[in-house]
């Protein structure tokens, strides 16, 4: 039973690290769209993430629930990895998705009939300026493009956070790997369509940093997070553990910052904050734990 209200230097330890894994894989999947185009780099993953595991795991949910849990994650991916492929930066990307917050709590007054207070209200209005503000900035560059598609994906995304709920499912990481069997067929019909998949596909490809990358969005920032994060939501209350995905996005941009030369002025960090400020309303002040704990355990 979760009764603990502070969390221990271990496991803090811990969140902080599936924060940095996590962070970090915008600025690999950024690496791996080098290579693969984004419906095949999206059904790399998920493939990975399914076979050969969910043979080993019971189903967690009902079919529908799988199936249109996969569906608003095919969305998700699809257009993340499609914005950042037409330009959209890792750093900034990862900020971008935490949007999805501030709708999953829309649909949730929609579709559950919760209320958000004022301070709530007060945050979706802050964090809509700062996302306007950046596609402003990021339009005089010829690349808003890139960030509106992200944005698209935080909306599939916050479609799966309301979905999950409805499932009813228990074990996260389960869930995640019988939901990985919806998005290849319809990505690779996509890729097929669009890409022309075969001609990526090879040793030497899959040799690559960019098929080191799928490896790593697949077993390390998707399995492996799942695994983790559930060991704090076993240990804790969600609304213990779900502020630490705030970190996210500050990871993120670091990452990029460090390791792909990624600047950040003094605009982009003054939306990053009304972004995150608002978004931190949201989570913080979240008057239903089981909303909390939705978006503490997915991508």
């Amino acid at each position: 039973m979760q009764t603990k209200s502070s969390i221990s230097l271990g496991h803090l330890y811990l969140a902080v690290l599936i924060s940095a894994v996590w962070g970090a894989s915008f600025v690999v999947s950024k690496q791996g769209l080098t290579l693969f185009p984004p419906f095949l780099f999206a059904a790399l993953r998920f493939l990975l993430c399914a076979i050969p595991f969910v043979f080993f795991v019971p189903r967690p949910a009902s079919f529908a629930s799988i199936f249109w849990v996969g569906a608003s994650f095919t969305i998700q991916f699809a257009f993340l990895f499609l914005g950042m492929k037409l330009g959209a930066k890792a750093g900034l990307s990862s900020l971008v998705m935490q949007s999805q917050v501030l709708v999953t709590a829309l649909l949730s007054v929609l579709f559950f009939g919760e209320r958000l207070r004022a301070l709530q209200w007060a945050g979706i209005f802050v964090s809509s300026l700062g996302i306007l503000s950046l596609v402003f900035q990021q339009n005089h560059k010829g690349q808003a493009l890139g960030y509106v598609m992200v944005l698209i994906g935080s909306l599939g995304w916050a479609c799966a956070n309301v979905l999950i709920r409805k499932s009813g499912a228990k074990n996260a990481l389960h869930l995640m790997i019988w939901v990985s069997l919806i998005p290849p067929l319809p990505l690779l019909a996509l890729s097929f369509l669009f890409e022309n998949p075969l001609r990526y596909v090879s040793i030497s490809s899959i040799q690559s940093s960019a098929g080191l990358a799928v490896l790593y969005v697949a077993y390390g920032a998707t399995l492996l997070r799942y695994s983790l994060w559930g060991i704090l939501l076993r240990n804790y209350p969600a609304s213990v553990v779900a502020p630490f995905s705030m970190l996210v996005p500050v990871f993120g941009m670091g990452f990029a910052c460090l390791l792909s030369g990624e600047a950040l002025t003094l605009p982009l960090i003054g939306s990053a904050l009304l972004i995150l400020g608002g978004v931190c309303l949201v989570i913080f002040r979240f008057s239903a734990p089981a909303q909390t704990k939705m978006n503490a355990t997915n991508k």
